[in-house]
């Protein structure tokens, strides 16, 4: 008796469960056309744009904190990075976007190719100063760089400046270890003359500073 009513009780829920399956596609299926009848569009705060992606990032990070060994000198250090960003990436036209951690991500305009690699080159260069002058063991950042389309603008309720592209997350799996990695798609907006530093590599076409 038990047993036959354990199983009209599974029959009704395999039966609600199947209905409530059945309408989920349908809303779907009305989502989808929805979608395609209607162009979305973009609010006035936000606008799509062909950039250059630029991803930069402490090495050995952990080691260190390790080595400093303060909390209140590792946020000195942390925000001389960030000042040390911006002093060199501003004045040849590019845009911090946000720090994030011991990272920063920065935008150029697609144009500033020269540009962008010269600034993350000069910062290299001054990086390796900045941690002698602060009595860290000199480390080395590294730095992915791609052009690619990009939604900019103000985002969330905030209205925080922000991009959204998977181009910012094509910069950062360029980086690998130290240096300056740049995607095929920046290297082809190069001129010849600006070429010749840089090494091909790895089975995705990228190319190292060498």
């Amino acid at each position: 008796m038990m047993a036959e009513e354990y199983q009209r009780k599974d029959s009704k829920k395999n039966m609600i469960h199947f209905i409530f399956l059945l309408f989920e596609t349908y809303c779907q299926a009305v989502r989808r056309n929805f979608m395609s009848d209607q162009a979305l569009a973009l609010p006035a705060r936000l606008s799509k744009t062909t950039l250059i992606t630029v991803s930069i990032d402490i090495c050995r990070m952990t080691s260190i904190i390790r080595e400093i060994d303060d909390e209140i000198k590792t946020v000195l250090f942390i925000d001389g990075f960030y000042s040390l960003c911006t002093q060199y990436i501003e004045p040849l036209g590019g845009e911090i976007v946000k720090y994030m951690g011991d990272s920063c991500l920065a935008t150029f305009p697609a144009d500033k190719s020269v540009e962008a690699i010269e600034s993350v080159s000069q910062l290299r260069s001054a990086f390796q100063n900045y941690c002698e002058s602060m009595s860290v063991q000199a480390t080395d950042i590294q730095a992915g760089l791609h052009v690619d389309e990009a939604f900019v603008g103000e985002f969330g309720p905030l209205r925080q400046r922000d991009i959204s592209a998977k181009s910012s997350g094509i910069a950062i799996q360029l980086m690998s270890g130290s240096g300056i990695t740049i995607s095929e798609q920046l290297y082809r907006k190069l001129p010849s003359a600006n070429r010749n530093s840089w090494r091909k590599t790895g089975g995705r076409v990228t190319y190292d500073m060498q």
